[in-house]
């Protein structure tokens, strides 16, 4: 496995570094953003002083009305995706908007059920309540692996739905109520982020 890290048999999501179950995020630090286009924002890549490590992406943040489509580029890991979540989170809070499309485009091999497991409880107990609907595109997902992401999400109490397209995420995000929600539901009362 990447990182340095080895699930051992039976062991759970406590076994995991701390990082990896999302209670270090004070210690990770952003690099400055950089605009590159007006409607988005890239933030480059993070680093762990403490651990030595470096997690390295690029995350695109793109602003629409009514929510933050995110775009990560990189390479795939445990930890590109905690810290990469973490600043998802961080940016939608920051600029008060309670609905993300993130639409990953992490190269290399795909992350195991117990990683998706792990990481996927870890952040829906961890940002219970932080958003109404989070919209997820993996445009390399092979299997029913993200299906079961958002499982694992739902069953928390963790409003996210997953995507085979960014059109059908989008149409999701701006036209109907998160799942569990009633379908004459609206989001937000028709107003805008807010």
């Amino acid at each position: 496995m990447d990182g340095g890290y080895a699930m051992t048999s039976g062991e759970n999501c406590s076994g995991l570094p701390a990082v990896y179950n999302l209670h270090a995020s004070q210690a990770w630090q952003p690099a400055p953003c950089a605009g590159t286009y007006p409607d988005a924002c890239t933030v480059f890549a993070y680093s762990d002083p403490e651990g030595g490590r470096l997690v390295s992406y690029e995350l695109t943040i793109i602003e629409k009305p009514t929510y933050l489509h995110f775009v990560v580029t990189g390479e795939n890991s445990r930890d590109t995706v905690a810290h990469y979540m973490e600043e998802v989170m961080r940016l939608c809070a920051e600029r008060n908007f309670p609905r993300a499309l993130v639409e990953e485009r992490l190269e290399g091999p795909r992350l195991g059920t117990i990683d998706v497991f792990c990481l996927s409880a870890a952040m829906s107990m961890r940002y219970i309540g932080a958003l109404k609907s989070l919209a997820y595109v993996d445009v390399y997902a092979v299997g029913d692996t993200m299906k079961f992401a958002e499982n694992v999400a739902v069953n928390r109490g963790f409003p996210a739905r997953v995507f085979s397209t960014v059109a059908a995420a989008e149409k999701w995000l701006v036209g109907g109520p998160p799942r569990g929600l009633p379908p004459d539901a609206t989001l937000n009362g028709g107003k805008p982020h807010s």
